[in-house]
C-alpha cells in the first residue's frame, strides 16, 4: 500500500466537508444517546419521603396524576394529598368553570380518597414559583412536615430548581420532586412523537430562562372588561 503523502493528508484534514462528514457520522451513530440524555436531563424523580403529604400543584396537566395520587393514598391510609391553589381565572372568577381544586376534589373522592384526607394550600399560584412560594408558607407553619410534590416528567427538573431556588431555611431538604410516568412516551423515545418534541423542546427553553433569568411570573392581576374599559378610558385625551 503507497503512503499517502503527509501534504495531501493535510490537505484533506483542512478541509470543512470533511469535518462535517465525520460530525455528521457521529451524529449518526451517537444520536440514540444524546436525545436521550437530552431528554433525560429535564427529568428528576427523587426517593420518596415517608407517605405523609404529596403535593398537587396547578401546573401539573392531564389527569394522569390522579392514578397516582390514589394508589399512594391507598398506600398510605394517614397520609394527605395537598392540592396548591391557583390564581383563578376569569372564567372561574364569574363561576362558569369549576377550579383546579375543585375539580381535583371531586375527582378524588370520586375514586374514594376520604374527604378529610385532601387539603388545599391557600394562595394564588400563578405557576410554578408562586407555588413555590406557597409551599414554603405551609412548611413554615409545619415545622416538622415532609412533602412529596408531583411534577410533568418533563418539568420537573425545572420545578426542582425552583423550589431550591424559592425554598428557605433548609426547606428545600424536606422536599422531593417525583416525575409523573407517561404511558405514551418518555426521556427513552421522546423524538418519536411531535407532541414530546414540542414538550421537551420547551421545557429546555424554559428551564434555561429560570437558571439565566429566574423568575419570569407576573405579579400583576388580571383585569376584567370593566378594569380593562376603565383603562383605556384613562389613556384616551
Amino acid at each position: 500500500m503507497v503512503d499517502r503523502p503527509p501534504g495531501a493528508l493535510r490537505r484533506v484534514l483542512g478541509r470543512p466537508v470533511f469535518w462535517l462528514i465525520v460530525v455528521a457520522l457521529l451524529l449518526i451513530a451517537l444520536h440514540r444517546p444524546l436525545l436521550r440524555g437530552a431528554g433525560g436531563v429535564l427529568v428528576v424523580d427523587e426517593p420518596w419521603h415517608d407517605g405523609r403529604h404529596l403535593v398537587v400543584l396547578p401546573v401539573v396537566d392531564g389527569d394522569r396524576w390522579y392514578e397516582v395520587a390514589v394508589r399512594w393514598r391507598n398506600e398510605h391510609a394517614e397520609g394527605t394529598i395537598l392540592l396548591v391553589e391557583p390564581y383563578p381565572n376569569r372564567l372561574v372568577e364569574h363561576g362558569l368553570l369549576p377550579s383546579f381544586v375543585e375539580i381535583a376534589r371531586e375527582r378524588l373522592t370520586q375514586r374514594d380518597v376520604p374527604v378529610e384526607a385532601i387539603v388545599t394550600v391557600a394562595g394564588e399560584a400563578r405557576g410554578s414559583w408562586s407555588a413555590a412560594s406557597q409551599l414554603s408558607q405551609w412548611l413554615k407553619d409545619n415545622p416538622d412536615a415532609r412533602l412529596d410534590i408531583l411534577a410533568a416528567r418533563f418539568r420537573s427538573r425545572y420545578e426542582r430548581h425552583v423550589l431550591d431556588q424559592v425554598l428557605t431555611g433548609g426547606q428545600a431538604e424536606r422536599v422531593r420532586v417525583h416525575a409523573l410516568p407517561n404511558s405514551e412516551f418518555d426521556e427513552s423515545d421522546w423524538w418519536r412523537k411531535r407532541a414530546a418534541v414540542k414538550d421537551v423542546v420547551g421545557e429546555h427553553l424554559r428551564l434555561a430562562y429560570a437558571y439565566l433569568a429566574g423568575n419570569g411570573e407576573s405579579d400583576q392581576p388580571y383585569w376584567d372588561v370593566d378594569q380593562y374599559e376603565a383603562k383605556l378610558r384613562e389613556s384616551q385625551p
